[in-house]
């Protein structure tokens, strides 16, 4: 107990934080409240009808004090720090992603789940919880199936991420997101999804010089990096540039499997004041 309880401050601070100034969640907590339908998820439909705008805030607050916790989790599975990740994750990604939006941080919460779950040997759990991440924020989609896949490419978890991907194009036909088929058209839009991407992971090219991803989450951050490509590719095929959002739980993947050397903690110590400018 007494080496968990340090893990879970950083968590209840932010999820408190979260609740107090992220109500209504716009400009996506709209579209969440009015009825269950495909659009702009199953899942997320459900929730938010079912809680309304002060259920949203709940599920908000405690998705953000999940993915802290997880990211803790993540690193003392990987043998890294629990608190310096916790640190380095919140350094980098940038306060408002956790308030301003309807689904983000619910689906990179079972996101990181399914990453935990993974590196735990519990792969039918980690797909369970990808799959739940998908229903409820679609655009984490691309994500989990990138992660996942680069991770273990056995022919079990290929035919489970193809169903996934098969289910999500079909949710995507029948409704809005039909849209972001143009991509298939707009191959330029995949260079706006890897700019985007850029923005947000250019801390981790910051430290590159003195860090190393541990092995075992490598293959893992690579496949997550190449979902948000295409997650960010989507919206760009239509005309939304610099949707910067999908590109994030990149960061909570990335931020527990840092290993540094020598040079490290001045590296970290350079980009606290980087992220504070």
């Amino acid at each position: 107990m007494r080496r968990t309880a340090p893990l879970l401050v950083l968590p209840v601070a932010l999820g408190v934080a979260a609740y107090a100034f992220g109500l209504p969640l716009e400009p996506d907590a709209s579209y969440y409240v009015g009825g269950v339908a495909l659009f702009p998820s199953p899942l997320g439909t459900i929730l938010g009808t079912a809680g309304g705008y002060t259920g949203l805030a709940v599920l908000n607050a405690a998705s953000v004090f999940a993915i802290v916790l997880v990211v803790a989790l993540v690193a003392r599975e990987l043998d890294r720090p629990p608190l310096v990740a916790q640190g380095l994750a919140l350094v980098i990604v940038q306060g408002e992603w956790f308030i301003h939006w309807g689904m983000d941080a619910p689906a990179a919460a079972l996101l990181l789940a399914a990453a935990l779950l993974e590196l735990r040997g519990h792969s039918r759990w980690a797909l369970v919880a990808a799959g739940l991440g998908a229903a409820t924020h679609l655009a984490a989609l691309p994500l989990a199936l990138g992660a996942l896949v680069a991770q273990r490419a056995g022919w079990r978890v290929v035919a489970a991420a193809s169903t996934l991907a098969a289910a999500g194009a079909a949710v995507a036909s029948l409704t809005a997101y039909r849209a972001g088929f143009q991509v298939l058209h707009e191959p330029r839009a995949f260079v706006e999804g890897a700019r985007e991407l850029l923005l947000v992971c250019w801390p981790l090219l910051l430290l590159s010089p003195v860090a190393t991803l541990e092995p075992r989450a490598r293959r893992m951050f690579y496949g997550c990096a190449a979902g948000a490509i295409v997650a960010g590719a989507i919206p760009a095929a239509v005309g939304q540039l610099g949707v910067t959002r999908y590109a994030v739980p990149c960061i909570f993947i990335a931020a527990p499997a840092l290993r540094f050397g020598r040079l490290g903690r001045v590296s970290v110590r350079r980009l606290a004041r980087v992220g504070s400018t």
